[in-house]
């Protein structure tokens, strides 16, 4: 690959990721209702936008550009349980376990949730 090309790249500016951001959200649902990524998605339905030749996903930019910095370890859940949806107002923060527990209580676990019996894991 020519080096001459890729050198002249140059990262994008945050004003330049929050624009190509915004241009991909359909918000016509108003404030309260999901606002979906239209472009780009993951195999399981989360956004992704790239951001300096990497995948993002978007709810965890929407939330950043909204509360700011994600602490480490720390998931971005929705309250809507949409994964395209970027509405700051449908997002939280929780941890791997916050998320499994809140999937569980909303009836969207997948597998059986294994019974204790007698100590073991069945």
């Amino acid at each position: 690959m020519n080096k001459r090309i890729i050198s002249s790249f140059k990262p994008a500016t945050l004003p330049e990721i929050v624009d190509r951001f915004w241009t991909r959200v359909d918000r016509s649902a108003g404030a309260e209702g999901c606002w979906p990524w239209v472009a780009g998605k993951s195999g399981c339905g989360y956004g992704t936008l790239g951001v300096n030749w990497t995948d993002q996903y978007v709810h965890r930019l929407s939330y950043e550009m909204n509360f700011g910095p994600i602490p480490d370890g720390m998931c971005v859940c929705h309250h809507c349980d949409n994964p395209p949806c970027v509405n700051p107002l449908h997002l939280f923060l929780g941890t791997v376990g916050d998320n499994v527990r809140d999937m569980v209580q909303k009836g969207r676990w997948r597998r059986p949730i294994p019974r204790r019996e007698s100590g073991n894991i069945a």
